[in-house]
């Protein structure tokens, strides 16, 4: 059996559900692709096998195959929630590409839900992403990958925007001078943005101002790419 399990931000085991908890403590193999795996999570493989770091797609679907075949429990880890960008585009699987393989394979699997690191981001800044004193609409994107698939539009975002949702930017930051040059047009200078990057690990950054004086504060601070953006518009 295959569980596809979203373990949260990946830093801190306390954000696993408790049926994910229960399936990876009773799962022989466990597959982790990339590096924000923190090592409480390794400790729950102890004595079991757990691959991680930099696989390749084929890789992975040859221990998935290999696991199968031997009757394994496989716990397919995920960063966050699996259905909310999910993998990387043509570098490690998508949600939905695995599903479509173990379709197409028969293979017995089940997906279980995590916590996304946008709920981990709320949950430290106290934010309500439904306020009543702010926007009822929530709009999540990501920069990188309208890019990657070609459906970056400068004007449909700017229509967006206008509406003034609250805003979640994926993978983002490379963009920021663009995406703050289409929001100062809506949104007030005193809105308030928040820059997160590993939450729950403890080299997290969690970086909190508004659209006036973001600028000066990120001049002393270096961000990764996949760092989130979360814009909060007050109405």
């Amino acid at each position: 059996m295959i569980y596809i399990i979203g373990i949260g931000p990946g830093g801190d085991t306390g954000y696993l559900t408790l049926k994910a908890l229960k399936v990876i403590e009773a799962a022989e193999i466990g597959i982790y692709i990339g590096e924000m795996i923190g090592e409480d999570f390794k400790s729950l493989f102890k004595n079991k096998k757990l691959f991680t770091g930099k696989i390749n797609n084929q890789k992975v679907l040859s221990i998935i195959e290999t696991a199968y075949s031997s009757n394994k429990g496989i716990a397919l880890l995920m960063p966050g929630d699996s259905s909310f960008y999910s993998g990387q585009y043509l570098e490690q699987f998508t949600l939905s590409e695995y599903v479509t393989h173990f379709e197409q394979s028969n293979y017995k699997y089940e997906v279980i839900p995590g916590i996304s690191a946008l709920n981990a981001i709320c949950a430290i800044s106290k934010i309500d992403l439904t306020s009543f004193t702010n926007s009822q609409n929530v709009f999540v994107t990501s920069i990188e990958r309208l890019r990657d698939i070609n459906q970056f539009d400068n004007k449909e975002l700017a229509k967006t925007f206008s509406s003034k949702p609250n805003l979640v930017l994926y993978q983002s930051y490379r963009d920021w001078y663009l995406i703050k040059k289409l929001i100062t047009v809506y949104y007030s200078p005193k809105t308030r943005v928040i820059f997160a990057y590993k939450v729950s690990w403890k080299d997290e950054k969690i970086v909190e101002s508004t659209i006036e004086s973001i600028d000066k504060v990120l001049n002393n601070i270096e961000l990764p790419k996949h760092t989130i953006i979360v814009i909060i518009p007050e109405i």
